[in-house]
């Protein structure tokens, strides 16, 4: 059996506390991630995550997202040459990035029909920065 100087042990306790340490800071982490409820749907535990899109329900900004959907529906016809009339936010989640990304879903009206588009707009305020990233028909079915 080797005989430790006490530097040697101090330096040995030192390093076992240190590990000991960054497995219960870990253990922790792995613990706190784990909240979601075994119930939850996968979007509504990611909705819990930093940078995750979270719903935003009717009444939040309602005059804030109204006008992001109006820049939407006016950025998709000047892009394309299409006469589409905004309606109204059908759904809306907000997702942050550099700024905030606005998933929407707009009901807007063209060639005597309604419809619903899926729509990506970025915004950055603080740089007075507002883009269309993305607008396409969505899946589902618009009220007439």
């Amino acid at each position: 059996m080797k005989v430790l100087s006490k530097e040697q042990h101090l330096q040995q306790k030192t390093i076992r506390d240190f590990f000991l340490l960054v497995i219960i800071v870990g253990a922790f982490a792995v613990v706190g991630a784990c909240t979601c409820n075994a119930n939850q749907s996968e979007e509504d535990a990611m909705a819990g995550l930093m940078g995750a899109p979270k719903d935003v329900s009717h009444s939040e900004n309602s005059a804030e997202l109204d006008n992001i959907g109006q820049f939407a529906v006016e950025q998709y016809n000047s892009k394309e040459g299409k006469n589409l009339s905004f309606k109204k936010i059908v759904s809306a989640k907000t997702q942050v990035v550099a700024g905030t990304m606005y998933h929407l879903v707009i009901e807007a009206h063209g060639d005597d029909a309604v419809k619903n588009y899926e729509a990506k707009v970025w915004h950055k305020p603080w740089e007075n920065h507002k883009s269309l990233e993305h607008f396409k028909p969505h899946g589902g079915s618009a009220s007439q």
